[in-house]
């Protein structure tokens, strides 16, 4: 769990190849679902959350087809108490359950510093803040549309409001490692 910014795919590489684990991206499951709906492109445009139905539809059908023996890391969700909830549900009625919870916790001042300067490859999703080409597919890095100065000042407010009970949440469990 992390604020927008808070580095939190830059982590997960490392932990995805030291530890051998799936990794499943609510970001990447909403971007992806938004190249068939305009509702939801207009959503993540805003830098609003997705409904509760439309996420955990989209994350069911990729943990369903993880092998049984794997691991998996999930970016980005849950970001509610309700989500929490609902993949707790999820993942008991197939045998798993949460492990642990890492949570970034990084300053409003360094999540406004990191998205001003964030570049993405439409291509294959690498990100940067120091990079403006590709390294992998050499195409010029694009700014993501939600990355907008109000918009992040929204995005943050509202991970606040909502995401932090998470982070409470599992630390009342014992589940949280900061």
């Amino acid at each position: 769990l992390g604020a927008p910014g808070s580095g939190k795919d830059t982590q997960v590489e490392g932990l995805k190849s030291h530890f051998n684990l799936e990794f499943i991206s609510s970001g990447d499951i909403a971007r992806e679902l938004a190249k068939n709906n305009f509702r939801i492109k207009n959503l993540i445009d805003k830098g609003e959350f997705l409904s509760d139905k439309d996420i955990l539809g989209g994350l069911e059908e990729r943990i369903k087809k993880i092998p049984s023996d794997h691991g998996f890391i999930l970016d980005g969700f849950p970001r509610t108490l309700k989500q929490v909830a609902e993949i707790e549900k999820f993942l008991f009625r197939i045998g798993k359950k949460v492990d642990k919870v890492i949570y970034l916790n990084v300053s409003e001042g360094v999540l406004l510093d990191r998205l001003s300067k964030r570049f993405f490859c439409p291509k294959c999703g690498h990100t940067s803040i120091s990079e403006r080409e590709c390294p992998k597919c050499k195409i010029k890095l694009e700014r993501r549309s939600d990355d907008k100065p109000k918009i992040v000042l929204d995005r943050i407010q509202l991970y606040l409001e909502r995401t932090i009970p998470v982070v409470g949440y599992y630390k009342s469990k014992g589940d949280l490692l900061e």
